[in-house]
């Protein structure tokens, strides 16, 4: 770059003639002007004296561009992948925690590792856009695998509420016989295991929800109405249940009775 300036600047100032000189001196082909030329010995020197000084300054700017070199792989990789094959890896909270902490703490290194503009003897380096572009790259990690945990009880949530609902509907229906009777009991008590395995769940969604607040996340209002309805099911649960299984001992005795009565009538 300081070569080519160099050379359009003698390029620039080649017709005006050489000081010292005699500007109207003649030749047999008219006036002749004597001035310099890149092919001067004095202008070769330069350049090589140009070329010299830029080389001798080169070094700094490479060290300073190394320092960003473990940092690369954040503008090549291939996120979607990335995310995708830790996702499927169902990985814990912790795991999670690991890998946010990682990205975060590569965008701060970046920010650390030097200013936006540093001078490095003869050249300015401008490392404002690498860094900007590197940390962007970071913090949008980040961003997208607390988005998986959010994902992740949100979807749980919805399948706690989706149960809940089915199970509260199917308990309270009213036998018409005693066969019917005998399946509803079976049911409620498949129901209390089942509101076990939901309630463990749901002690796995607050550790998510723990987890997105210790990184300042922003959820959505539908993500905490949907928690709420969630975490307030297993109490209206057991009453739910417990009525029901009083109803359905209550049915079924009353089956029994009417059974004996006509076996009674019978004999």
């Amino acid at each position: 770059m300081c070569v080519s300036v160099l050379e359009q600047f003698v390029t620039a100032v080649s017709g005006i003639p050489r000081v010292g000189s005699a500007s109207n001196a003649p030749s047999r082909r008219g006036m002749h002007i004597p001035a310099v030329g890149l092919n001067e010995d004095c202008v070769y020197i330069v350049r090589n004296k140009v070329r010299s000084i830029m080389q001798l300054n080169a070094e700094p700017p490479r060290k300073l561009a190394a320092l960003y070199d473990r940092f690369l792989y954040l503008l090549s990789m291939n996120k979607e992948a990335e995310l995708r094959s830790f996702q499927e890896g169902e990985h814990s909270l912790d795991d999670y925690a690991a890998e946010i902490d990682k990205y975060s703490t590569a965008a701060d290194e970046i920010q650390n590792t030097s200013l936006d503009e540093v001078r490095t003897g003869l050249y300015v380096v401008k490392v404002g856009n690498l860094k900007e572009a590197l940390i962007a790259s970071a913090q949008d990690m980040v961003a997208r695998l607390i988005d998986q945990v959010r994902e992740a009880a949100q979807a749980s949530n919805t399948v706690i509420c989706e149960s809940y609902t089915l199970m509260s509907t199917e308990v309270m229906r009213v036998p018409t016989t005693g066969e019917e009777v005998l399946i509803l009991k079976k049911y409620i008590s498949k129901c209390r295991q089942d509101h076990d395995v939901l309630q463990t769940e749901i002690k796995g969604n607050k550790q998510r929800e723990e987890f997105m607040f210790r990184y300042n996340t922003d959820l959505p209002e539908a993500d905490f109405n949907l928690a709420y309805h969630a975490y307030e099911w297993p109490k209206k649960m057991v009453v739910i249940l417990t009525e029901a299984t009083d109803k359905a001992n209550t049915e079924h005795r009353g089956f029994e009775d009417a059974l004996k009565q006509r076996r009674t009538a019978f004999n």
